[in-house]
């Protein structure tokens, strides 16, 4: 039998549904390549247009100097565009957003350190997310900070350490590199010279004060609480460590002092004080032991002593 074929009518709509789809589509994608030059180029309006016209805010752009998974936003970073960068966010711009590489917008403003970068990062730095724009680091271990000293932006580096930059001071990239190790390393004006000096006379500075607190919790602090169990001793500090003790009497300890620590936990060892400062024990935390961040209890230790 043979079937009925579509009509004359029903062809026309089906051919004009699929035009109407791709026009559709290549209006999208118009309007994704609008926000992207607009928002490079700093216009305002045009960004406006954009989204009006339905451009994705958070769309991913590729090849931008090699690098894959590029915002609108970060483009804007990057040139310094403080007002498109406002509008970004009121419609929905991701700041936490990482490119492919991992960067994030104010990483991009803070290596760029074009137009009005500064209020860029502030800009950023006051959304909900507050500092944790600020530490966010790339796949490279890179974080804003280091990116600014690399690049020789004194300001931005004073900019960030005023925001409430700590412990990233400190912190390394996975080459091993502080910010410190980074200053004018990634320079490229050969008009004039890296302020080298000017950026290391606050960076240094807020290097010592950020390894005084370091050390302060890391190596001393007042034991909240001391658990024992038959094998096992509990000190409670700014966490929970819990591991075997040689000598039972460490329970009556108020202090502790750090004598080893691996990074990763390893051979972990502390020494209890008690509060008239003699020495009243060792505790031993082969592989670290186990954390244990329930304040209130005993790590599953017998009750408290």
């Amino acid at each position: 039998m043979m079937r009925n074929l579509p009509s004359h009518k029903a062809i026309v709509l089906a051919v004009l549904g699929t035009l109407l789809v791709a026009s559709s589509q290549n209006s999208w994608a118009d309007a994704n390549e609008d926000l992207w030059s607009s928002s490079k180029a700093g216009d305002v309006q045009g960004v406006l247009d954009a989204l009006n016209k339905g451009a994705d805010v958070n769309h991913r752009f590729d090849n931008y100097y090699g690098i894959r998974g590029l915002t609108a936003l970060m483009r804007a970073a990057c040139s310094g565009h403080a007002r498109v960068v406002e509008l970004l966010l009121a419609h929905g711009a991701d700041v936490l957003a990482q490119s492919a590489e991992g960067q994030t917008a104010l990483e991009w403003a803070a290596y760029c350190g074009r137009g009005n970068a500064a209020k860029v990062i502030s800009i950023m730095h006051g959304t909900s997310h507050g500092n944790a724009v600020l530490g966010i680091p790339d796949n490279g271990g890179y974080t804003p900070l280091m990116r600014a000293a690399a690049a020789g932006h004194a300001g931005i580096v004073k900019l960030l350490l005023d925001l409430g930059i700590g412990s990233e001071t400190t912190e390394k990239n996975n080459s091993g590199a502080t910010a410190v190790d980074l200053v004018c390393t990634e320079w490229n004006n050969k008009s004039k010279s890296c302020p080298k000096q000017e950026i290391l006379n606050v960076l240094t500075p807020a290097v010592a004060k950020e390894n005084v607190r370091e050390a302060e919790l890391a190596d001393h602090g007042h034991v909240g609480g001391i658990y024992t169990s038959q094998s096992d001793v509990c000190v409670r500090n700014l966490f929970m460590m819990c591991g075997p003790s040689d000598t039972p009497d460490v329970s009556k300890g108020e202090k502790v002092e750090l004598l080893q620590q691996d990074k990763w936990g390893d051979n972990f060892q502390v020494r209890v004080f008690n509060s008239d400062g003699s020495a009243a024990g060792i505790v031993n935390f082969p592989n670290g032991g186990f954390e244990c961040h329930d304040y209130n209890g005993a790590c599953d230790l017998a009750p408290p002593v």
